[in-house]
């Protein structure tokens, strides 16, 4: 009893939790991610949920970073965490106005589970951006 007791707490204590006031980007869309002022604070989380893919198989995501302010800002990394969340980009250091830059993330699941991670952008002088991701991979 109490081995079925601590299996399912710990069940509860590793499914994500999402905020529901944060923007959510959905499947059928490219997120992007628009920093339309020249403030130092920008909007610093979003939502991706990849939904269910099959052991072994992939899904990917784009996310797109456009500078809509009059200013350039400068990244200094984009990276990724979490199982079987990894990413590619063509950002550069600096993205100048009216510029975009893309990040794709790809989700593949090796083993049955709900699994979640970020994206992270690393921006210098302005809020990092994070976008929180998760995903089920399932074996049928």
């Amino acid at each position: 009893m109490k081995a079925i007791f601590l299996l399912a707490a710990s069940l509860f204590m590793t499914v994500p939790v999402f905020a529901e006031d944060m923007e959510a980007f959905t499947a059928a869309d490219d997120g992007v991610i628009t920093i339309t002022d020249d403030s130092i604070s920008v909007q610093e989380s979003y939502n991706y949920n990849f939904g269910f893919v099959r052991k072994g198989k992939s899904e990917s995501a784009r996310f797109r970073l456009r500078n809509n302010g009059s200013y350039p800002f400068y990244i200094n990394d984009i990276d990724t965490n979490g199982k079987y969340f990894s990413h590619t980009e063509n950002c550069g250091g600096v993205l100048w106005p009216g510029q975009s830059c893309r990040a794709t993330v790809k989700f593949a699941p090796k083993q049955v589970g709900q699994f979640s991670g970020a994206l992270h952008f690393d921006l210098i002088g302005r809020s990092d951006i994070w976008v929180y991701l998760r995903g089920v991979g399932y074996n049928f």
